[in-house]
């Protein structure tokens, strides 16, 4: 005679919603007292199944952790005695976060003159607080000012980089927003590069186009009127530099 375990059946869950890493207990039936014999699945993005972990469990009772990945949908769980799944939906609650946004990728100051350059927050899952700024630890003879010092959700604001005589010619600028999101720090950051000229050098790049905004090769750029100094001539994309 050959016994085969329950078919299980899948009545409820507690809480109905929840962020990643919510604690979640399932209600049914011809679960394994085992928790490994017991496999429970979460919705995925794109119509799949997300694993999650069991950590206890009992004939009527199962508890699992929402895993990386969940979207909201319904619970699967599968035993030897076959798979069933539940008929609500378990909604994922997004989780608060921000991005920091630093503009442009690289930045071009003379020695001795400022910069500036914009940074921004970008908000998820609800996020309202407030993030404060600062740099990492920053090149030789380069300091930096925020305006303002602290970000919004989803603002924008102003680091001023202020180089010297002895800041090097190339330089990897780290920007960084601080913000306390559901009681814990959390530290962001985005970075540019920071290429600096020497004073005295002039610097000109660009591109020329046709009135249809093609470019032009073979044109020479000049500088002055009656007797202009050439400072080049742009190639086939039509740039100069």
């Amino acid at each position: 005679m050959t016994v085969r375990a329950p078919v299980p059946t899948l009545s409820s869950f507690n809480p109905s919603s929840g962020k990643v890493g919510t604690t979640v207990v399932l209600s049914g039936t011809g679960f394994r007292p085992t928790p490994s014999a017991n496999t429970l699945r979460f919705t995925g993005p794109n119509s799949t199944w997300v694993a999650a972990s069991v950590s206890a469990a009992s004939s009527t009772s199962l508890t699992v952790t929402v895993p990386t990945g969940a979207v909201t949908g319904p619970l699967q769980v599968t035993t030897s005695g076959g798979t069933a799944i539940s008929s609500g939906y378990f909604i994922v609650l997004p989780t608060q976060d921000f991005t920091l946004v630093v503009e442009p990728s690289t930045a071009t100051a003379i020695a001795g003159t400022s910069v500036n350059l914009k940074v921004s927050t970008v908000t998820t899952g609800g996020y309202t607080g407030l993030t404060t700024l600062s740099t990492g630890s920053m090149p030789t003879g380069v300091t930096g000012t925020f305006t303002p010092p602290t970000l919004g959700p989803n603002a924008s604001g102003l680091l001023t980089l202020t180089t010297s005589g002895s800041t090097p010619t190339s330089a990897s600028i780290e920007v960084r927003g601080i913000a306390t999101i559901e009681g814990a720090a959390v530290t962001r950051t985005g970075t540019t590069l920071l290429n600096v000229q020497g004073a005295g050098q002039t610097v000109l790049a660009g591109q020329v186009l046709d009135e249809n905004e093609k470019p032009i090769a073979g044109v020479t750029i000049g500088l002055g009127r009656s007797r202009a100094t050439t400072l080049g001539t742009t190639d086939s994309p039509g740039t100069s530099s």
